[in-house]
């Protein structure tokens, strides 16, 4: 069977982390291709295509989501769109607050409107707040800002660029995220693993310093009820968490290309190539 990996010009082939997940394909008998995602669309001559690093995305507007819902209707395309669209914008955090999920404080600020950061900010009670885009990935064009007169001035600032071209998030900056956020990790909807990992806004460690963590049962059990509100089940899912006043909070769920982490853990990469080689088997 012909599977291709998606990832984008930057990547190509494709980084490290993933090539032990193409390693695993390929000890299966599977031929595997990386393809850029934003140059093929017609992909009806693989079996699968399964999103790894197309990191440039959030870049280019709703194109990926366009690209995904081609190239859907041409092979399997992992994770499937569904889950793809239901992720894409982070709106879903709302809906994971309305289902009684612990999330990140999340304030929405739809495109072409303002808000006001001093009463946003007070709500939240901190010190510090983000701004940041509703679609974004890796920590694209987000920022924090100081909750003064001149830190909100500034927040102001980047949240109309923002809003000039799309809904915006904004959110307490948490002094618990310096120190790492809990990046739990699903394969094939059981749990495969968990890793320290590391945002490139404001952090105490280098983005870089990722490593292998426990799961606490109430973390473990928030990210169930979190994938629970997803259209279907996914190949690979990541939930990151973080505690707030000691209880895990979501602050982000990511379902379209998120970092696994599988050299920390390349068993996974042997259970996320046997649930792709073994879904072709069942059907």
């Amino acid at each position: 069977m012909k599977v291709a990996i998606a990832t984008d010009a930057l990547r190509l082939p494709i980084p490290d982390d993933d090539a032990i997940f193409r390693d695993a394909l390929i000890r299966r008998g599977a031929q595997v291709d990386p393809i850029i995602w934003s140059d093929v669309a017609d992909l009806s001559g693989y079996a699968c295509c399964v999103i790894r690093s197309t990191w440039d995305y959030q870049e280019h507007g709703d194109a990926l989501l366009s690209w995904a819902h081609r190239a859907a209707q041409s092979t399997r395309l992992h994770n499937a769109y569904p889950i793809i669209e239901w992720n894409f914008h982070k709106r879903y955090l709302l809906e994971l607050a309305h289902r009684g999920i612990a999330i990140v404080p999340t304030h929405l600020v739809p495109a072409d409107s303002e808000a006001n950061l001093h009463a946003v900010a007070a709500s939240f009670g901190c010190r510090r707040i983000v701004v940041k885009p509703a679609v974004s990935g890796g920590s694209w064009n987000t920022k924090a800002f100081a909750c003064d007169d001149a830190g909100l001035h500034d927040a102001m600032l980047h949240l109309a660029t923002i809003a000039a071209s799309g809904d915006a998030l904004v959110q307490p900056f948490l002094e618990e995220a310096r120190h790492g956020e809990k990046a739990v990790v699903f394969i094939a909807g059981r749990y495969s693993h968990a890793f320290w990992r590391y945002s490139t806004v404001d952090t105490t460690s280098d983005p870089g310093d990722e490593r292998l963590a426990e799961v606490e049962d109430d973390e473990l059990s928030t990210a169930r009820a979190a994938l629970a509100c997803a259209p279907g089940e996914a190949l690979y899912a990541r939930v990151d968490l973080v505690r707030v006043a000691g209880v895990p909070a979501v602050m982000e769920c990511e379902l379209i290309e998120p970092s696994l982490a599988f050299a920390l853990a390349p068993e996974s990469a042997e259970r996320m190539a046997d649930a792709v080689i073994g879904s072709f088997v069942a059907s």
